[in-house]
């Protein structure tokens, strides 16, 4: 029993899952082939890349690249025919998009990483839908990277972190909500914190230079928004949480919420809207979890949304009273994030989900 794990290379978040999804396999004693599915010199625009490789003659496939740009028939016939096909599609509307329905016939069962994710399959898809907790990693970080210095944050300030990738869609994402909240905790000129805002440059993001424009055009911008505009490794990425006192997602919606789960584990507190992916994680003991308001959204910020859809609408008032209570009381961010921690770990951690991924394997090799 096998699994040929078709996802993609790279520092977006779908190479995260492809590479957490291998370790947590591996950790299950399941061995797993890694298949990258787009081809880097022709960019996820064109056709995605025909040649595979060997393809190892394992039972099933797994598909965690989302179907925006591939149709299960271009992929090679030998990586799904005679095969049990899964996929895990994640998504962050209440609807699947034409692309996901059009390749469900391919699929034989679903995964989902949320509960959220779980009831839109439900409502749109008649297949098998699993819920399977999404993987974590504990990623190594390099001795060479040295903390704060390598993302120009200062040390004598309280750093609160958000992240976002305009491919993703700024409107979901909100950094600018999560900016806002900070300015109205945080007036301009004051010493005590600063946000850090993560960006992604890539070929398919804006320019650097569009990207910060879009930032430091509003009148909340200033000295103490700190920018970082570049694509990272997983080693990098996971030295920045570490680096960082608080993590902030005010989002409107998420399929699960890496950034949040990835924080948690590290022992750090965390702001998050209380809606959509993150709930399945998210309690008044481990987090600072921000009320909202559902709201139709008509401009989604990217073609690959549907307008007219609801997203959660979050309280940034609330998310202004906890940010001050944070910097005020250190202690209330050690104590959620020793909760957090725990709670990640004992639901989200690669040894943890890979014991479930093969309890499900085995139980569909059996019949």
């Amino acid at each position: 029993m096998g699994v040929n794990l078709v996802g993609s290379l790279g520092e977006h978040s779908i190479a995260v899952m492809t590479r957490d999804y291998a370790a947590a396999l591996r950790s299950a004693g399941i061995p797993v082939t890694e298949h990258d599915i787009i081809n880097q010199t022709a960019g996820w625009h064109r056709r995605p890349a025909r040649n595979f490789g060997r393809i190892p003659r394992h039972a099933f496939t797994i598909i965690v690249n989302p179907p925006h740009f591939f149709r299960i028939e271009q992929l090679p016939v030998s990586i799904t025919a005679g095969r049990f096909v899964i996929a895990n599609w994640l998504w962050e509307q209440s609807e699947l998009p034409e692309a996901y329905l059009n390749n469900a016939a391919g699929i034989d069962e679903f995964w989902a990483s949320s509960e959220f994710v779980r009831a839109t399959y439900l409502r749109s898809i008649d297949k098998p839908i699993k819920l399977i907790a999404h993987p974590v990693r504990q990623v190594e970080t390099s001795p060479t990277v040295a903390g704060r210095a390598r993302f120009d944050l200062p040390t004598d300030r309280y750093v609160f972190l958000t992240i976002a990738s305009a491919t993703s869609s700024f409107v979901r994402k909100n950094p600018l909500g999560s900016m806002h909240a900070f300015r109205a905790a945080f007036p301009h000129g004051q010493t005590e914190a600063v946000l850090a805002i993560k960006l992604l440059v890539s070929d398919y993001s804006p320019t650097p230079t569009v990207q910060r424009e879009y930032f430091s055009s509003d009148p909340t911008f200033g000295d103490d928004i700190i920018l970082i505009i570049e694509a990272i490794s997983d080693s990098e990425m996971t030295e920045l949480l570490k680096c960082c006192d608080a993590f902030v997602s005010l989002h409107r919606a998420e399929g699960f919420g890496l950034g949040a789960a990835e924080s948690m584990s590290l022992g750090k507190p965390v702001i998050v809207t209380n809606w959509s992916g993150p709930v399945d994680y998210l309690t008044a003991e481990n987090s600072l979890p921000v009320p909202y308001e559902l709201v139709t959204i008509d401009d989604t910020g990217t073609i690959f949304y549907k307008p007219g859809l609801e997203w959660a609408e979050p309280d940034l008032d609330v998310a202004t009273g906890y940010m001050k209570a944070l910097v005020d009381d250190p202690s209330l961010g050690e104590m959620l994030g020793r909760q957090a921690a725990l709670d990640i770990a004992g639901r989200h951690s690669i040894p943890v989900v890979g014991a479930a991924i093969a309890a499900r394997l085995k139980q569909l090799h059996r019949s």
